[in-house]
């Protein structure tokens, strides 16, 4: 079964994220406590990089 089918957004986008958002939720999620225990080191152009990523839907 799809998310779809079920009611799961696919994208960040789908959940009403748009790209002028990106810098301040990259800023966050890099300057988060638990990002410190991410195996790999990840700063704001990384999380914006996932970010970008998660609001078009690229796996």
């Amino acid at each position: 079964m799809e998310p779809r089918q079920i009611g799961i957004p696919r994208t960040l986008a789908e959940l009403g994220m748009r790209e002028g958002h990106l810098a301040t939720f990259a800023e966050m999620a890099a300057a988060d406590l638990t990002a410190g225990g991410n195996p790999v080191r990840v700063g704001m152009p990384e999380m914006r990089r996932l970010y970008e990523a998660a609001l078009s839907g690229r796996l």
